[in-house]
């Protein structure tokens, strides 16, 4: 007997209701405390709570408003992992009735990664809205391909580091020829080497960072098993614009990158170039051997049209791709924090950022699932607030909430209290 037929006439009964903000809802720096006289919209008294228990007393349930989740708001995906155990210890907590848990933007997040938490039978009295969420979900890299783009990393710090040195001891690198050629050609030369060692090699590095950012922004069980859902998202969210962007300069950064690096590791390009340039010099040494006898020393006028020749070139053939190459991966860092300041540190982690979450939608029908996707215009009573703010509409309630309200409270699919 499925759930539709036995709860064909529902009793009246209590249903818990649990609003989660999302990021820096409380603040920027530091979370303010709550406002009595004006409280935000996931705080008690919020015209948006008065709207929720009317529509619920409307349809024969008695609504029992539940503290607000509140956790840091800190754009990072470690601290919304720490609020979704939270909230799936608080929703297994509580008495066996029916819940409805409003999530806005990042919030959304927390309450899918909390679902993974519940068995079946407390999932059943779950029903969710989330309202301008970006759905995150997190893909590990390749074996070996974090490892790589670290080695990556330290080379390009070490050419920086003896750039510097360079700069500021001159002293240190007195010579008759320059020591960057010879140098950064060493390590340009190392890059095929590492990329094939760390390639080819058939075990897996663990990479325990990446593991721990994936599970705490996974929701893999949701995808099988979704509650009474329903996605609001608003024409132009901004929030979902500034992550588009920020993903999209990321995408960009990482194909230059990949450009530069490919030239690096299959052409030999700035191996052969580099080759080139220390060969030109020790023949231009030689030359000036054989011309002036092999004891005599070199003139500083020789060596300073040597290096004169050799700075430029080297900023070609070298210097500009280190260059180029260190601002791409900055800029893939950077970008990733718009989803999480966790992943300036992981950038090779591949992100996946949506209007609308994954999930079976024939399991969902099957288990009588109501789940709905609703995008608000950019019209009339919407067009007044930031578009992020979808809360603060005069209209969401009764032209997005209401209907599948209704369809779900107020047809036996919510099984009353055991």
């Amino acid at each position: 007997m499925n759930d539709i037929t036995a709860l064909a006439e529902p009793q009246p009964s209590n249903v818990h209701v649990i609003m989660v903000h999302g990021t820096w809802a409380r603040g920027f720096w530091h979370p303010t405390p709550c406002r009595p006289e004006s409280p935000r919209w996931f705080e008690k008294g919020s015209k948006l709570e008065w709207q929720m228990q009317g529509l619920l007393i409307g349809l024969g349930y008695t609504p029992i408003v539940e503290e607000p989740l509140l956790w840091s708001g800190r754009n990072a995906l470690f601290d919304r992992g720490e609020a979704a155990q939270r909230l799936a210890a608080k929703l297994k907590g509580l008495p066996p009735e029916p819940c409805l848990v409003i999530a806005h933007s990042h919030g959304g997040n927390v309450v899918l990664r909390a679902l993974e938490e519940l068995d079946d039978e407390q999932l059943r009295r779950v029903a969710v809205v989330t309202l301008a969420t970006p759905f995150v979900e997190m893909y590990l890299p390749e074996p070996g391909r974090a490892n790589y783009e670290r080695l990556q990393l330290a080379g390009l710090l070490c050419c920086l580091g003896w750039a510097v040195g360079t700069a500021s001891v001159p002293a240190l690198f007195a010579g008759t020829l320059s020591m960057w050629p010879l140098a950064l050609l060493a390590v340009v030369l190392l890059w095929p080497g590492i990329y094939l060692f760390m390639t080819e090699r058939p075990r897996q590095w663990p990479d325990d960072l990446a593991l721990r950012i994936a599970k705490s922004a996974a929701y893999d069980k949701f995808k099988d098993r979704p509650p009474h859902l329903l996605v609001l998202r608003g024409v132009e969210d901004e929030a979902a614009l500034v992550i588009s962007t920020a993903a999209t300069l990321g995408r960009l950064s990482q194909w230059l990158r990949d450009l530069i690096l490919w030239a690096w590791h299959h052409k030999f390009a700035s191996v052969i170039a580099a080759g080139g340039l220390v060969a030109a010099s020790l023949l231009a040494v030689f030359v000036y051997a054989r011309i002036h006898g092999a004891e005599a020393p070199l003139s500083q006028a020789f060596i300073d049209n040597l290096r004169a020749v050799q700075w430029p070139a080297l900023a070609v053939i070298v210097g500009l791709p280190l260059a180029v190459t260190a601002i791409a991966v900055a800029a893939r860092a950077l970008a990733g924090c718009a989803t999480g300041r966790e992943l300036f540190l992981m950038p090779h982690l591949e992100v996946s950022v949506s209007t609308a979450p994954d999930f079976n939608a024939d399991k969902a029908a099957s288990a009588g699932r109501i789940v709905r996707t609703l995008t608000l215009p950019r019209r009339g009573r919407f067009t007044r607030r930031i578009r992020h703010s979808v809360y603060d509409d005069e209209g969401i309630v009764s032209f997005a909430i209401y209907p599948w309200l209704r369809q779900v409270f107020g047809s036996g699919r919510m099984p009353p209290a055991a």
